[in-house]
């Protein structure tokens, strides 16, 4: 945006302002993952948005795999992954624990992580909270394998962002499937841009909010090193 180019965030359905099918919340249980790509992928369509660059952040990551693994959707340029879902079999009472454990202490004790985190947005953006229990049951599954994401297919750059103190993601189970995965996608494709994997020491689930300034700078510039000090993002 500061560069002058055209940014699109496209609003997730579960938040208060958007306007619901009555048995969304049954959707939502019975096609979770595939109905939410499906969305984004017809909102760059019906857009005429025919190459995008597709930064995802959290349950965004998660939607977004599913539809970058889609062989008839090609519109993605550069793909960013932050903090990425969906990789692992956690069960549904741990992600609510890592969830509510790691944000409400934020909110007690980091005024920083509060504000950036936590109280962006009205009321009428927030999500209703059956809907979230319903996301947070979806992304306590491992929906995504090596062998699935063999198929990410982005024409530029590749890139995965993962805090080492993340409470929602564990950055040596993502830097273990994302390697295995890279395997295949050589295999299969040896044209296939390939994977920057980077690791951000000391960050938690929240950094690329609290540093996001920094970190639209650095996801700019041309690989250089695959571990970054929290410290070293210029704060938002």
């Amino acid at each position: 945006a500061l560069d002058g180019r055209k940014v699109f965030v496209p609003t997730y359905p579960e938040q208060g302002s958007v306007k619901r099918p009555d048995n969304f919340k049954e959707i939502l249980q019975k096609d979770g993952l595939d109905m939410q790509a499906e969305i984004v992928k017809e909102i760059i369509k019906k857009m005429g948005l025919h190459k995008v660059n597709v930064v995802a952040y959290s349950m965004g990551t998660a939607v977004t795999m599913k539809m970058a693994v889609d062989p008839e959707f090609n519109a993605i340029n550069d793909l960013t992954l932050l903090e990425p879902m969906g990789i692992e079999d956690k069960g549904f009472a741990r992600i609510i624990m890592e969830f509510v454990g790691g944000f409400a202490a934020y909110a007690i004790f980091s005024s920083e992580q509060k504000i950036k985190g936590i109280k962006q947005g009205s009321d009428e953006d927030k999500g209703n909270l059956g809907f979230l229990a319903e996301d947070g049951k979806i992304l306590s599954k491992k929906s995504f394998d090596p062998e699935m994401l063999k198929n990410l297919h982005p024409q530029g750059r590749f890139q995965v962002w993962v805090g080492t103190k993340s409470q929602l993601v564990d950055d040596k189970v993502a830097e273990t499937l994302f390697t295995e995965t890279e395997t295949l996608r050589q295999a299969e494709n040896p044209t296939a841009s390939p994977l920057e994997f980077y690791k951000v020491e000391g960050g938690d689930h929240l950094w690329p909010l609290t540093g996001a300034l920094g970190l639209s700078k650095m996801i700019q510039q041309e690989k250089s090193v695959e571990t970054v000090q929290i410290d070293d993002f210029e704060n938002s």
